[in-house]
């Protein structure tokens, strides 16, 4: 029966797609019609109930062109497919679609050499070992040591669905060792930060953390403590909005959190982010990506709170065209305000790459951007002429592991121009401590 249902479909199926991905519009003439079967291909070491529990389209039920087009965001959002090719099959004779799902899995697990690059100390590299699918369960762990204009050891970890499927699991431990030349001290710290999150639905979740901060100075006088070492425990807790059509490269749908949390131990004061994103799409290729970031602090800063954690302006994550060692000590403070907007031109779509033996997707974009970034303390008057613009163009490349790695061309006051490079997209790596 499986033999015959073979040949059938190989004889007068209409193919899905030529090259790998998903087209709703192909399918649309098989809305309703019943699902005989639902086939996985290609998947040789992710476990197949990683994969099931990302699909809704169920044999015996009609099949739905939205909820298929759901199941391929969801396979694709947990990042370990190279390329995902979705084809539906009418039956012969029977009235009845077959649905296939076809896989090229990245390497679960790399060897590499990790570079990082910040403005303020520049390049360093180390030995590095990453997994995005760790013994097929899709669970991403990586560890790495660098060496250079830092020392810093990392271990983190992102887990998809556990013990249901509405539970997930983000992980980050750091240990740093490098000269902040903005506060001028020399930085050891410590920062532990795990989140759980609970799902509500596919596009709203809500998540906490109980966390751990150690700060060491070499210099008296920058912690809060007098012997030069602070220590604070962490909890926050956050609300999400989540309606992108991909985590990786979004091209529409909105991005919304609230977090709200605070430190205590040497010092005491409550935190809050707002963080809004839009993805609009525009012409095929074509996204205007836009963010607004408000972050406040409360206390008095060298009392409650320390200068270290004070937000700077300037440089890759902030407000491109500047230099985040001169504009950071002028334009500084507890509280934070980040507008971005940017247009991004896909010049090379996600697509699978084979090197050697291994497959990896990456893809490319052009991007046109401006910046406005403002910072104050809570005793300093918030004036909006205080705030910088910057704009100018780059280069995105979408790549696994990190997302997208940017290299920008800034332009700030009096047309200075800057060079730029950061990785994770700009939304995200404006929420970092250190960016």
């Amino acid at each position: 029966m499986a033999l015959a249902r073979t040949i059938a479909v190989l004889v007068i199926c209409l193919p899905a797609m030529a090259a790998a991905g998903f087209g709703p519009s192909l399918y649309q003439q098989y809305e309703g019609r019943v699902v005989a079967s639902v086939s996985l291909n290609g998947a040789n070491v992710t476990k197949s109930h990683v994969i099931w529990r990302e699909i809704e389209t169920q044999s015996g039920q009609p099949l739905s062109v939205e909820t298929l087009q759901d199941d391929f965001t969801r396979l694709e959002n947990l990042g370990i497919f190279a390329s995902i090719n979705v084809k539906v099959y009418a039956e012969a004779g029977h009235g009845r679609v077959l649905v296939g799902f076809d896989f090229v899995e990245m390497p679960w697990v790399i060897p590499m050499l990790k570079f990082k690059y910040t403005e303020q100390n520049g390049w360093s590299v180390g030995p590095a070992l990453s997994s995005v699918n760790m013994l097929g369960y899709g669970v991403s762990l990586s560890a790495s040591v660098v060496f250079g204009g830092t020392t810093q050891a990392v271990l983190e970890s992102r887990g998809p669905w556990f013990t249901t499927n509405r539970l997930r699991y983000n992980f980050r431990a750091a240990l740093l060792d490098r000269y902040d030349t903005l506060n001028e001290f020399n930085e050891n710290s410590l920062e532990f930060t795990p989140w759980l999150s609970y799902f509500f639905n596919p596009t709203t979740q809500f998540g906490s953390m109980i966390g751990y901060f150690e700060m060491n100075s070499d210099v008296d006088g920058k912690t809060l403590s007098d012997d030069n070492r602070d220590q604070f425990g962490r909890a926050a807790v956050a609300g999400i909005y989540d309606s992108r059509n991909s985590w990786r490269n979004p091209t529409g749908g909105w991005w919304t959190e609230l977090e709200m949390g605070g430190y205590f131990g040497d010092g005491n004061w409550f935190q809050a982010n707002l963080d809004f994103r839009r993805w609009q799409p525009l012409l095929p290729h074509h996204t205007l990506a836009m963010g607004a970031l408000f972050s406040g602090q409360t206390g008095t800063v060298g009392v409650d709170m320390p200068e270290y954690l004070m937000y700077r302006m300037g440089g890759a994550n902030s407000i491109r065209g500047y230099d985040i060692d001169v504009l950071g000590r002028e334009l500084f403070g507890q509280n934070q305000t980040i507008v971005t907007a940017e247009y991004l031109f896909e010049v090379l779509p996600l697509q699978q790459w084979p090197v050697l033996n291994w497959a990896f997707s990456a893809g490319m974009q052009v991007a046109a951007f401006a910046d406005y970034g403002n910072a104050w303390n809570n005793d300093d008057a918030h004036a909006i002429e205080r705030g910088k613009f910057g704009g100018g163009f780059g280069l995105r490349f979408l790549v696994p592991g990190i997302n997208v790695a940017r290299v920008d061309i800034g332009f700030g006051e009096g047309g200075r121009v800057f060079f730029h490079f950061g990785v994770w997209d700009k939304f995200t790596a404006q929420r970092l401590r250190l960016r």
